[in-house]
Order: C-alpha cells, then structure tokens, then sequence
C-alpha cells in the first residue's frame, strides 16, 4: 500500500515513464478531511504512432473498510475486546520463534477466573458477563504495549509478557489483584473479582513451542488455584 505523500509520487511517476507494466497497485491517498485507497493499473501502448501511458483507477475505499472490518471480527473475541483464541495462539509460536532466535526471555500467562460458574448461577450471566470483561480490562490496562492478551475459552486468559521473567509477571499480578479489589469495593460486589494464575518463563523450560510452553503455564494454574 503507496501513501501518496510527496517522495511516493516521484517514486510512482518513474514507474509509469518506465513504461513498465503495473498491476492492482494500491494507492492511499490523505489529508486532514478525508481517506481515499485506489487500486491503480497502467501499460504501455502505441497509440496514433506514439508511445501512450494507459492508466486505470477504481476507487477501493469501501472494499478495503470492509475488509478491515472482517478481519477484526476474524481475530478478536466479541465480548471482551481480546484478541480471540486461534488468533492469540498464532502470535504466541510467532514470539516463541523470535525468542528462540534472540534468546530473549518472554513469559506465557495463564489466568482462570475464579468463581465465574457460581457468579452466573447466583446472579445471572449478564453479571458473569461484567466480571470476564473487568478481568480483561483490567489486565490489558496494565501491560506494556508490546505484550500481548487473548481470551483462550470461557473464563480461560492469556497473557504474553516480552521481555519478561517470572518474577515480573508475579508483580503484575499482584498489582492487577490489587486493582480489582478496589473495583469490587468501589461498585460493592457480593463477590471478589479474582482468579488464579501460572507463569511459565521461556528460560526457565526446555520446550519445542508456544503451546509447549503454555500447557506448562495451564498446569502452574492448576497449582495456584489449589492453594
């Protein structure tokens, strides 16, 4: 995609007098009003025994807003605003192979929330609802904007920390704790908004993948929630 800023349309106008052919390029157009994204086709012809540049534009915006709004339905969970499972576990082998790579240490998450069943069953589910979405907000408000969060199942959340070990994560959680609890307080729920939580380090395990790495983390959880 070409943004037509000034350096871009030189750039384009040696293309065309290249007299080499362009196909389906996508050009977007902006100012401070508006956004245009035109998809723009050109060859070269002889034409009345002269060299002619033949060039067509159709105007894409709609397509590419519409586009835009399917991909966002394709990888984010609806109710939370997270990014959904299938996208999430993309991301997590994705970091798991730059880890590898760099050797730099990254931290898998897995959260529980805790009581969620007895929430839906004593005051319904639309409550249920507000306390995944708190959790959720809650969390990604409080990591770094290059970590990452994605809902793995119902009441089920991941958490991808760079840069991270074990230690730092056991902070965040006691701070993101800390901060539901004073919600709860503040709105005066008749429960605790709360969950369990294992942490598995990169370097602290010898595993193939991401997935690896986050059975490590699902089985850490099962351990916090015991206690």
């Amino acid at each position: 995609l070409l943004k037509l800023d000034p350096a871009d349309t030189e750039d384009l106008l040696r293309e065309l007098l290249s007299r080499k052919p362009i196909n389906h390029l996508e050009i977007a157009i902006t100012n401070d009003q508006y956004r245009r994204v035109l998809m723009l086709s050109s060859n070269t012809i002889r034409y009345d025994e002269q060299c002619t540049i033949l060039m067509g534009l159709a105007d894409i915006t709609k397509l590419k807003q519409a586009e835009a709004v399917l991909q966002q339905y394709a990888t984010t969970d609806e109710m939370t605003g997270l990014l959904n499972k299938r996208s999430g576990l993309l991301l997590l082998n994705n970091i798991f192979i730059n880890a590898r790579e760099s050797e730099e240490d990254f931290c898998v998450c897995f959260i529980d929330i805790d009581g969620l069943k007895l929430v839906n069953d004593t005051y319904g589910h639309e409550e249920g609802d507000f306390f995944i979405r708190t959790v959720a907000q809650v969390i990604r408000s409080n990591i770094k904007i290059n970590d990452s969060v994605f809902r793995y199942g119902g009441d089920e959340i991941v958490i991808l920390l760079l840069g991270c070990d074990s230690k730092k994560a056991k902070l965040l959680f006691e701070r993101i704790q800390n901060k539901l609890d004073r919600i709860s307080e503040r709105l005066k729920k008749p429960y605790r908004l709360q969950f369990s939580y294992g942490i598995a380090s990169y370097h602290d395990y010898s595993v193939e993948n991401g997935e690896e790495l986050l059975a490590i983390a699902d089985r850490e959880m099962y351990k916090d929630k015991q206690l």
